[in-house]
């Protein structure tokens, strides 16, 4: 069905935490950033660059408007890039993707849901994820949904991001959305092919043979590294449950040495016989099991009070900015304003 007007009440943001690598991506992100243009009169594609990336990226400022590319600091990780342009975005819908799962993907159908129906809307994979059910449970016990079939695209609602950004672990929140019930989620299944404009307008206008592989917009590193790394920061996300839990085990502990220590006395009170020393040896177990009760169900309840009070920063990410936006010409355009040559404003 053609769009006869662009949509005018919201403002897109296309962020990609990974620059095209090569010139079909590039030509993707192009037709791509077209195909925005005439669904939405407000619009940006925001992209994190590194710096050895300059030469061959900058061309594309010339050829794309609303463009910002954000040069990151050198050894950003994945996260850490996708934390950066999903906070530098200033849309009202902002999308979350990767070059490699744009021609899969509407995104213009995704970031009209996100911005209608007030949800998070993800892109599912037909296949299923390696990653497996041991890592859903463990995301699952660090307050994240790491569903099988969920992709690195992710159409967030203004409101919603910004719970996301604020959540403990930002990182990984901006990729495993949040087990929240302020954050509702819808799936959108991607399409084997990248198709043509004419079938799916996220498609770029291109053919694409095949589905997205996997986190692909993961280049930081040997895959085995980054999924030992994404275990070792979902253990550490769990943390306040597992202090939770050992809390809970430690009150139970002192609970139950307080029990022995009062049986002992009443035992030793009422019994006519009881074997020498078993009274004090009963003492000293039920008073020591009480003591370290207490004091692991101490350091578990400060832990987490720490954690909570705890504000994890990284540092500043974006080295500088590079932009096709002339936002106050556009603006003087539209409202038909002229400037007079030589004139003095000053007041």
């Amino acid at each position: 069905m053609p769009v006869t007007r662009p949509r005018e009440h919201v403002l897109v943001t296309l962020a990609l935490s990974d620059a095209p690598s090569d010139e079909a991506q590039r030509q993707i992100v192009r037709d791509l950033a077209s195909t925005l243009a005439r669904h939405f009169r407000y619009w940006e594609l925001l992209i994190a660059c590194e710096g050895s990336d300059r030469a061959v990226l900058e061309p594309l400022l010339s050829g794309i408007p609303n463009l910002r590319m954000l040069w990151l600091r050198p050894g950003a990780s994945f996260y850490q890039r996708r934390y950066a342009v999903a906070q530098a975005a200033i849309g009202d819908v902002v999308v979350l993707s990767a070059p490699e799962e744009l021609p899969h993907l509407d995104i213009v159908a995704m970031a009209g849901s996100a911005a209608d129906k007030a949800v998070l809307v993800i892109g599912e994979h037909r296949g299923s994820n390696p990653a497996g059910s041991a890592v859903e449970a463990l995301g699952r016990s660090a307050g994240l949904r790491i569903a099988p079939h969920d992709m690195l695209t992710v159409a967030f609602p203004r409101g919603l991001l910004d719970i996301v950004i604020a959540h403990p672990d930002h990182l990984l929140a901006t990729r495993f959305v949040p087990v929240d019930p302020r954050l509702p989620v819808q799936l959108y299944p991607c399409r084997e092919g990248g198709g043509r404009d004419g079938a799916g307008r996220g498609g770029a206008g291109r053919e694409s043979a095949g589905l997205p592989p996997f986190r692909g917009g993961s280049h930081t590193g040997p895959k085995l590294l980054r999924r030992l790394h994404i275990l070792h920061r979902l253990m550490i996300g769990a943390a306040p449950r597992v202090l939770t839990l050992t809390a809970l085990i430690a009150l139970v502990t002192t609970v139950g040495a307080l029990a022995f220590s009062i049986y002992s006395v009443v035992a030793w009170l009422t019994l006519a016989h009881t074997q020498p020393g078993w009274l004090t040896t009963s003492l000293a177990i039920g008073g020591t099991s009480t003591f370290l009760g207490l004091a692991v169900f101490g350091l578990s309840i400060g832990l987490q009070r720490l954690l909570e009070l705890s504000v994890q920063g990284d540092g500043e990410l974006v080295m500088d900015e590079s932009g096709s936006v002339e936002l106050f010409g556009k603006v003087r355009e539209e409202l038909n304003v002229e400037t007079a040559a030589g004139s003095d404003h000053s007041a």
